[in-house]
């Protein structure tokens, strides 16, 4: 299928989520917690699987699709639910219906949710997500029937954190050689 996702996130909704000791957890934990088989129960907890579907380089597509530059940006809403009686993992949306703006102003479809997965070593996730009809932003379309396998990397908050901080350092030295190469200039 000729698509690339250029960015694929799951963001808490702060909503905080019982761990079988009681005590709340985070959205990480809980993912890794969701899959422990010491509880026997079905648990769920809220994500948004955040999409923005659009032409990327070197990606192979057809010429025309997605050309002008448009891309398709989908918040979906959803309950990650676990049932640990028979290991089932689904993605439930929380609306039947997902919606972007277009040309014509609101476009509104069906989504629907399949299963997730977290890896072995508990740092990969895994889901799907089914298209029932098309979807359309001017040169950016899902066709019909189509199913999306996606996989994001699992972060926990130290890992986070480590990555914000580099991050800003990066920016800062970015800053520091700007206003030398103005100095420089001047």
């Amino acid at each position: 299928f000729p698509m690339a996702v250029s960015a694929f996130s799951s963001i808490s909704t702060n909503l905080p989520f019982p761990t079988n000791s009681g005590q709340d957890a985070t959205v990480a934990s809980n993912l890794r917690e969701a899959t422990d088989d010491n509880v026997q129960e079905t648990v769920s907890f809220p994500w948004r699987v955040v999409l923005d579907i659009g032409r990327e380089p070197l990606a192979r597509m057809p010429f025309d699709w997605a050309r002008s530059g448009c891309r398709m940006p989908l918040v979906i809403p959803c309950d990650f639910s676990h049932n640990r009686n028979d290991q089932e993992s689904l993605i439930l949306p929380r609306s039947e219906t997902v919606s972007f703006t277009g040309p014509d102003g609101a476009v509104v479809k069906p989504v629907v949710g399949g299963d997730w997965r977290l890896s072995d070593d508990q740092k990969q996730l895994s889901l799907s997500l089914s298209f029932p009809e098309t979807l359309q932003r001017r040169d950016v379309s899902i066709n019909a029937g189509t199913t999306l396998e996606l996989t994001t990397r699992v972060y926990t908050q130290a890992e986070l954190d480590q990555l914000n901080e580099a991050y800003y350092q990066a920016r800062e030295n970015t800053w520091q050689v700007g206003g030398d190469l103005n100095d420089i200039a001047r």
